[in-house]
Order: C-alpha cells, then sequence, then structure tokens
C-alpha cells in the first residue's frame, strides 16, 4: 500500500502532517506494511490516561493531591509534607521545627561542609545519636558511604589530590 492510498486524516480528523505523523512499517507474513499514527491522538490518550488514574489524596489529611503533569510518588500534600519532615525529625534526631530552623539560619542554609548546596539533610553520628549539622544531601551521603571513618576521608582526599594531577 503506497502513502498516497492511506487516509488524510486520522478518525478524529486530526489531519496527517509531516508533524503529526508517525510513520510504521511492519513486515507480517513476509509482507511489508506501511501506517501512520496520529501524535496528537497518541497525547491525547496518554493525557486520558494519566488523569483517570490520578485520583490520589494526602495520606495524612484526606486532601486531594494537585496534577503534577505525571504520575509519581506524591503522598501528602505540601503542608503535611512538612508536618511529616517534621515528625520524623523529632523522632529520629529529637529535633523540633525550632531547633532546626535554628542551625538553618545559623548556617545562612548552606551545608556546613560544602557551603554551595543548601543544607536539607540532619547530620548525626551513627554511634551517640548526637546531631552535628545540617549538609545537602550529597555531602550527607558522602559521609555515610565513607562510614563516618576519618582515616578513610583522608585516604580519599589524599587520593583525589593525586589523582587530578
Amino acid at each position: 500500500m503506497a502513502w498516497k492510498e492511506l487516509r488524510p486524516a486520522c478518525g478524529k480528523g486530526h489531519l496527517f502532517t509531516e508533524e503529526n505523523t508517525q510513520h510504521i512499517t511492519r513486515v507480517r507474513a513476509g509482507k511489508s506494511e506501511q501506517t501512520r499514527k496520529c501524535r496528537q491522538c497518541e497525547r491525547e490518550a496518554k493525557q486520558r490516561r494519566a488523569r483517570v488514574k490520578w485520583d490520589k489524596t494526602c495520606k495524612q489529611c484526606s486532601a486531594p493531591l494537585p496534577w503534577t503533569g505525571k504520575l509519581g510518588t506524591q503522598y501528602y500534600c505540601q503542608d503535611c509534607s512538612r508536618s511529616s519532615a517534621d515528625l520524623t525529625r523529632i523522632r529520629v534526631y529529637g529535633l523540633d521545627r525550632f531547633q532546626f530552623d535554628a542551625m538553618y539560619f545559623e548556617q545562612d542554609g548552606a551545608c556546613a561542609i560544602c557551603l554551595e548546596e543548601e543544607a536539607t539533610d540532619v547530620d548525626h553520628n551513627h554511634v551517640t545519636g548526637a546531631v552535628r549539622a545540617l549538609l545537602c544531601h550529597n555531602c550527607n551521603v558522602a559521609i555515610g558511604h565513607l562510614k563516618e571513618d576519618v582515616l578513610r576521608m583522608a585516604r580519599a582526599v589524599v587520593y583525589v589530590e593525586e589523582h587530578n594531577g
């Protein structure tokens, strides 16, 4: 079947233009079959499927969660998300919202190690449980991967200095 013989528009009336057409060639039973899809119909169908599945509500207050444009793992509304983080900080570190804010402003909102990124994570000693400072996520993970071992950290510094030439 030649391209000319195909319909000029999809079933919903969208014209097959170069921007709106996806050309497909399939081989079935040894024969080459040419067809095309309407990209606009594909986009609309994808949006319909996403909207139908989006009936999420906040796990804490049951308020409907806003559509973010993609299906994700959003479980809490903005207000509850903040209060959930507060509850976690209290439970895990014994640090309430006011103490966290005081540390944050004392550090000018910057990570205590790199001084570049925003301080979002609470760093603590895993042996004693004592809170040390606020770090960015990357610096906090780096300390964790080095198992809070000062000798490992020193060797890592030497390694990087030697190999940066």
